[in-house]
């Protein structure tokens, strides 16, 4: 009985661990995509944008990859601790309705995470 119980254990850590690096890589790529599409909008854009209009622009693409994809990462892994702490990042971001309904996502065994805790705390206020 022990043995399969330590079999079960060790197959569900390697699953959390597994969906982990699932985030970890997506992230990686969201951020070498943000690369390549925020050198290309410069490119593209330098010399033909006002300063104002280019910055906006820019940060246009820097809310799109640190928050919208973030938010698919979160969406995609609500088991992954990390899921939770780039909740936590984004939480003044996303609307309020939003950071609710993504922390509804996020697994019971997850919720004494103080990252989760800051995200409730912040939801109250």
């Amino acid at each position: 009985m022990k043995k399969y119980l330590l079999i079960l254990f060790v197959i569900l850590v390697s699953c959390d661990h597994s969906i982990c690096a699932k985030f970890d890589s997506d992230a990686k790529d969201f951020g070498e995509e943000f690369k390549r599409v925020n050198k290309k909008y410069i490119e593209d854009n330098e010399g033909k944008l006002t300063d104002k209009k280019m910055v906006a622009g820019m940060d246009s693409v820097a809310k799109l990859y640190f928050v919208d994809k973030n938010v698919i990462l979160i969406k995609r892994y609500p088991n992954c601790v990390k899921a939770v702490s780039t909740l936590n990042y984004i939480k003044d971001k996303i609307s309020k309705e939003e950071l609710q309904l993504l922390l509804e996502t996020i697994p019971k065994e997850l919720k004494t995470d103080s990252n989760y805790v800051s995200v409730e705390k912040f939801l109250k206020n």
